[in-house]
């Protein structure tokens, strides 16, 4: 591995979001054995999670008006204006790689990957295909472009051992390396704050709606608990009218957060209602500083996580009567969350940093 040199691409690096975050910290973490460079399509703003000064930060574009991520436009100019942006990218990012080192080059999403192949075209440097969610997860059109050019990278990623039958048959050259946790803790939570803290962006895919009808069923009996829904996102409107309407007294939408371990700290338990995910970092994290964790055993990633009455639960996926069962059962039972909570740490060794470099070092010396 000492040879490489790896550039991973990323949408923003001001963005707050969980790619970007796990992305930077595996490249922060890589750059202390290999040379590593972290290539932003977009500049914005400064970086918003901390970028070691031995990892180069390189900007292809500076404030577009058109980009791959976050318009809220329809079906047909959408694809216009990501082809404008891919048209107008390529002789950037080729430009780039002639000039850096790089002998491998990470995308860290479809359309990102599309980028990279025709703009590393009669280069030798390897494209590598990073997935951060659930193989169903994306549009039809971008399920079909992924079939199509996923067939010539070098290389696939994946974070589950859940997605691998369906990646397999478009390219043999698979590997399973989970992200990499970037928060932990040697202290212990409080368990007896009696806080519920669930953590991520307040959109459809986290199922902050379920989880708010779920606590609805159980709230009069948790009388002395709260709920904590720590994100931002474009449903914040949307879930407090639901929790005013609904007429709850202990939940609340408390925004981004700049010190989330702490907020695993001052907690009891982490609850996670997402729909689908690729992972699900914060129960990873959350498990890390010694946070028990329930979940809808959603595709895919929980399960691979979280091992039922060991180190939290899984209930059935958008069931809302067996998630609130679930939290219930949590809350009035402390040795019951005791016990989880002393196989927290340990259940997730796998994702310690030096575990994963062992698994890209094995990506990139083959």
């Amino acid at each position: 591995m000492s040879n490489s040199n790896v550039a991973f691409f990323i949408g923003d690096s001001s963005a707050k979001g969980g790619t970007e975050r796990v992305t930077i910290a595996l490249a922060n973490a890589l750059s202390k054995s290999i040379n590593t460079d972290i290539v932003s399509l977009e500049k914005t703003s400064k970086p918003y999670y901390k970028i070691e000064n031995r990892v180069n930060l390189h900007y292809i574009n500076e404030g577009s008006k058109r980009t791959f991520y976050g318009n809220k436009i329809n079906f047909i100019t959408r694809l216009v204006s990501d082809l404008v942006y891919l048209i107008k990218s390529i002789p950037k990012v080729r430009l780039y790689l002639k000039n850096s080192l790089a002998s491998h080059i990470v995308s860290t999403d479809t359309k990102m990957a599309l980028l990279l192949l025709l703009s590393s075209i009669g280069l030798k440097t390897k494209v590598i295909a990073m997935e951060h969610f659930d193989y169903r997860t994306p549009s039809f059109l971008i399920r079909i472009i992924r079939i199509i050019i996923y067939r010539y990278v070098n290389a696939i990623v994946i974070l589950t051992h859940e997605d691998e039958a369906f990646y397999s048959k478009i390219n043999k050259n698979i590997f399973i390396i989970p992200n990499m946790v970037s928060v932990s803790s040697e202290q212990q939570p409080n368990f007896k704050n009696k806080r519920i803290v669930s953590i991520g962006r307040l959109t459809e895919q986290k199922g902050f709606d379920l989880l708010i009808e779920a606590w609805e069923k159980i709230e009069n009996t948790l009388k002395d608990w709260r709920l904590d829904i720590i994100g931002e996102g474009h449903l914040h409107d949307e879930l407090d009218l639901m929790i005013n309407n609904k007429q709850l007294k202990n939940v609340h939408l408390i925004g981004f957060s700049d010190d989330i371990k702490s907020e695993y700290l001052d907690s009891s338990f982490l609850v996670m209602s997402s729909r689908y995910e690729g992972l699900g970092m914060v129960l990873i994290e959350a498990l890390a500083c010694g946070l028990p964790c329930i979940s809808f055993n959603c595709p895919s990633g929980p399960s691979t996580i979280i091992t039922n009455s060991v180190n939290g639960y899984l209930v059935n996926s958008l069931d809302t009567d067996d998630l609130a069962s679930k939290i219930l059962e949590l809350a009035t039972d402390f040795n019951k969350l005791s016990a989880l909570a002393s196989n927290a740490k340990e259940s997730i060794r796998q994702y310690q940093e030096e575990e994963v470099i062992k698994k890209w070092s094995v990506l990139f010396d083959s």
